[in-house]
C-alpha cells in the first residue's frame, strides 16, 4: 500500500510502542509501585459536598441502541465546551484506598468524579481512586470502559464517551493548544507527556505545531480512558483549554504496522500481569 504523509503531520510514530520501547523498559511497573504507594493512605475528598446535577447511574434510564447511549446521559464532558474544567486530579495528593480496595472478592470500576477532581467521599467511595495499573488493564472488560460505561461497536461522531469495543482506542486527539505560547516544540511535548503521563503510561507524543493539535498514545486503553477524562477541558498551564477525544486511527501503513505490535505488546504485557502470560517481564 503507498500512501505519502502530508508534511504537516509531522513524522510517523516509529516510536510507538514496541518500535521505541523495546524489552524490559519497565515503564509501566512504575505505575504498579506508584499504586503501592497510594494505597498506604486513605483517598483524599477532592470536594467538600456532591454536587447534585453531577450524579448520575447509567442504565436508569431508557437506552436507545441506535444512537448508543442512555436518554439523558450526562456522563460526557462536552457539555463543557470550551470553558476551563473547576476541578483538577492531582494524583499524587488525591489518589489513594477507598472502600474498593477494601472489599475482598469484589472488582470494581475507577471513580470518574475522582479523575476529574471532584468526589466528596474520598475514602468512603466505592469506586477505585487511582490510575489503573498493567493488571486492572488485563482484567479489564472488552464491552465497558475503566469506569464501568458501556463501550460501543463504533465511536459517538463527536469522538467522544467511552469508546468503541472494536478498537483499542488508546490514542487520544489533544486540540486547541497554544503553540505560541510556548519556547519550543520540545517543551510543550514534554509538558503534554508529563501532564498525561500522570494518568497512565504514555508511548508517543505526536505534535502537530501547524494545527495546534497533538495526538497522544497511552500504552494501555484503561490509561488513555483515565487520561482522557481526567486532561479534557483542563490547560497546560499557557491559558489553552484542551479538547481532548478519541483519535481516528493514523491512515500511514508504517503506522498502522507500529499500531500493532504495540497491542499485541500491550495484550502480553496485560495478560503477564494477571499471570497468564508466557514470558517473562515486560516488553
Amino acid at each position: 500500500t503507498s500512501w505519502d504523509r502530508p508534511a504537516v503531520m509531522g513524522p510517523s510514530p516509529y516510536a510507538s510502542g514496541w518500535f521505541g520501547r523495546g524489552g524490559g523498559s519497565g515503564g509501566g511497573s512504575r505505575y504498579t509501585t506508584l499504586n503501592t504507594e497510594y494505597l498506604s493512605k486513605p483517598a483524599r475528598k477532592q470536594k467538600s459536598h456532591i454536587e447534585a446535577t453531577k450524579s448520575h447511574q447509567e442504565g436508569n434510564q431508557d437506552f436507545n441502541i441506535w444512537y448508543g447511549k442512555h436518554r439523558g446521559e450526562n456522563w460526557s464532558t462536552n457539555s463543557l465546551g470550551t470553558a476551563l474544567a473547576e476541578n483538577r486530579c492531582v494524583i499524587s495528593t488525591d489518589a489513594g484506598r477507598t472502600k474498593a480496595d477494601d472489599s475482598t472478592g469484589k472488582k470494581s470500576f475507577f471513580c470518574i468524579q475522582f479523575v476529574r477532581g471532584k468526589c466528596a467521599r474520598g475514602p468512603s467511595c466505592t469506586w477505585y481512586h487511582r490510575p489503573p495499573t498493567i493488571a486492572d488493564d488485563g482484567s479489564a472488560s472488552q464491552t465497558h470502559d475503566c469506569f464501568g460505561r458501556e463501550r460501543h461497536k463504533t465511536h459517538k461522531d463527536d469522538m467522544g464517551g467511552a469508546g468503541s469495543f472494536e478498537s483499542p482506542s488508546r490514542t487520544l486527539y489533544v486540540g486547541r493548544l497554544r503553540t505560541d505560547k510556548w519556547g519550543n516544540e520540545g517543551e510543550l511535548k514534554e509538558a503534554i507527556s508529563g501532564q498525561f503521563g500522570e494518568f497512565g503510561e504514555v508511548e508517543h507524543v505526536n505534535l502537530i505545531p501547524a494545527k495546534n493539535i497533538a495526538f497522544v498514545r497511552y500504552r494501555f486503553r484503561s490509561g488513555a480512558e483515565f487520561g482522557k477524562e481526567a486532561m479534557s477541558n483542563q490547560t497546560l498551564g499557557q491559558d489553552e483549554v484542551l479538547n481532548v477525544k478519541w483519535a481516528h486511527d493514523d491512515p500511514n501503513p508504517v503506522a498502522q504496522e507500529a499500531i500493532r505490535r504495540a497491542d499485541a505488546d500491550a495484550a502480553v504485557a496485560a495478560l503477564e500481569a494477571r499471570g497468564e502470560g508466557g514470558g517473562g517481564g515486560e516488553h
